[in-house]
């Protein structure tokens, strides 16, 4: 911990944990990377994202905007890492922004870095960034706070090497936004790792493994899992008769942003998933990971294929519907022959 004194007021910044920084493929899991490194866990994104049980589908939509809602990552990736690692995390949200921010400085006053979710859509830096052609109000993005000043948070973000200044106000803002269809609530999350220095791989992986595949195969919610990768199938064949041209082509140029831009890691999430699989099977060396791997590393190219045909849709005036159904159905059977090559684990 580092406090530098300026003309204002010190600054509190965690240097202990921003060393252990750098650029990633999606927020959450570089948050992960960054924090398991500064434990002592010689950990790749990928490897958190596995051991978190993070590869998932959800689909859904929300009556505040007009594009359907995507994700190939399960929700609550501290919570399954923390689960199969050990550990304990500590989370909340508030109704009140400045309460919270209070919040988040105080566990940064004693050591602790706070991942943040916030709408990427308030923090300059992220919009400048990604430069969308459409706004796209975003309220699970994670970011870690690393420190405080009397104007400034500071912050490190998965496509950026340093911690980032930004203003508190703006922070608060990004954390309360009420703008994005699931709204950030100020939510905060503290993990605190006991490591000591022991770890027995085999049987953390084979539970990661367990776990995911149970939750793709046995989601507790609808438009969840394979199931809700079927029903999307279903509902996308008709909105090419349903929608209006613009609406259409807007969902198809959202579905690209979430699949491939939007922090994914490529592939809608399989890439990472496919390269955690590898890193796994060096200690497990069972030949239906193996097959597994590559699997996903089929769907991978197949998922970024499909993105650049709804984002090549969102340009054209008359949309060819074939290919991309086809391509749905083909992933449809590859992500059904990764669980079941992964259930004999």
């Amino acid at each position: 911990m580092m406090n530098t004194t300026g003309t204002e007021m010190k600054a509190m910044i965690l240097e202990n944990i921003a060393k252990h920084h750098g650029i990633g493929s999606h927020c959450a899991t570089t948050a992960l990377r960054t924090l398991t490194n500064a434990a002592g866990y010689p950990f790749s994104e990928a490897f958190c994202f596995g051991l978190s049980g993070g590869l998932g589908f959800t689909y859904q939509k929300y009556t505040s905007v007009r594009y359907h809602f995507f994700t190939g990552r399960n929700e609550c990736l501290e919570e399954g890492l923390v689960n199969v690692l050990g550990g304990k995390l500590l989370k909340g949200s508030s109704d009140n922004s400045a309460e919270a921010m209070e919040t988040a400085k105080s566990f940064i006053d004693k050591g602790l870095p706070v991942i943040l979710e916030v709408d990427m859509m308030k923090l300059d830096y992220i919009k400048d960034k990604l430069n969308l052609k459409r706004p796209f109000h975003f309220g699970l993005h994670s970011l870690i706070m690393i420190g405080y000043d009397e104007e400034n948070a500071y912050v490190l973000d998965y496509m950026w090497w340093e911690p980032i200044k930004v203003p508190l106000s703006q922070l608060e803002a990004a954390r309360d936004s009420q703008d994005a269809p699931i709204k950030p609530s100020n939510r905060w999350k503290v993990i605190i790792f006991n490591n000591d220095g022991e770890i027995d791989y085999e049987p953390m992986l084979r539970e990661a493994i367990r776990g995911n595949v149970h939750k793709i195969m046995h989601p507790y919610a609808f438009k969840m899992g394979h199931d809700g990768l079927r029903v999307f199938r279903r509902e996308f064949e008709r909105w090419f008769g349903k929608m209006e041209p613009d609406l259409l082509r807007e969902n198809c140029y959202m579905m690209s942003v979430l699949f491939e831009r939007v922090g994914t890691g490529g592939g809608n999430f399989r890439r990472m998933y496919g390269q955690f699989l590898d890193e796994a099977n060096k200690i497990l060396d069972l030949p239906c990971i193996s097959r597994a791997s590559s699997i996903y590393s089929q769907s991978f190219r197949k998922w970024r294929t499909f993105a650049k045909l709804l984002d090549a849709a969102f340009e054209s005036e008359d949309i060819d519907k074939e290919p991309l159904l086809e391509l749905t159905d083909e992933l449809i059977e590859l992500e059904r022959a990764g669980m079941e090559a992964l259930a004999e684990v």
